[in-house]
């Protein structure tokens, strides 16, 4: 083999496999949060590695960045799909089965009775504050994006919150 290595053996091969395995194969880790809910990979990328490989090297992929879909409620597709750090994939969950607030990183907290807000940047978990409201917990969060210049940050936060 020499200098050129396997496409199997490259990061990006294994994304392909990745998000194919979560979305298609009920044996799969995460396989519970992805296809059991409904989220598929699209045909041209599901039966063809080459295809899905062309594309994210056309836009912009980088073995630092790591695949998001744009809306949260729909698969693996070409227009659904870029590429974006690994620090933001982290602090980029949609709300869990537990939120009330309907807003993201936004939690109601029962013994103080305020809405608590949070982010998490890096892995690092930051409280930004106590509301009386959950609306105004939502909009600090989104006032931290900006003030901090978290630009990936807020972009994510955009599209986590269309629907509102």
């Amino acid at each position: 083999m020499g200098q050129y290595a396997r496409i199997q053996d490259t990061r990006l091969f294994r994304t392909w496999e990745s998000i194919n395995g979560r979305c298609h194969n009920p044996n799969y880790s995460g396989y519970s949060k992805y296809g059991a809910k409904g989220i598929t990979v699209c045909p041209n990328w599901r039966n063809n590695a080459n295809e899905f490989m062309a594309w994210a090297l056309l836009n912009g992929y980088t073995d630092k960045l790591t695949i998001e879909r744009k809306n949260f409620t729909f698969g693996y597709t070409p227009k659904n799909c870029t590429w974006i750090p690994a620090e933001c994939q982290a602090g980029n969950r949609g709300m869990t089965v537990k939120n009330t607030s309907g807003y993201v990183g936004v939690n109601w907290h029962k013994k103080k009775e305020k809405w608590f807000a949070r982010v998490t940047i890096k892995n690092k978990r930051i409280e930004i504050g106590k509301f009386d409201d959950a609306l105004e917990a939502h909009q600090a969060r989104k006032q931290y994006f900006i003030d901090n210049n978290l630009q990936e940050h807020l972009r994510i936060y955009e599209l986590q919150h269309q629907h509102i």
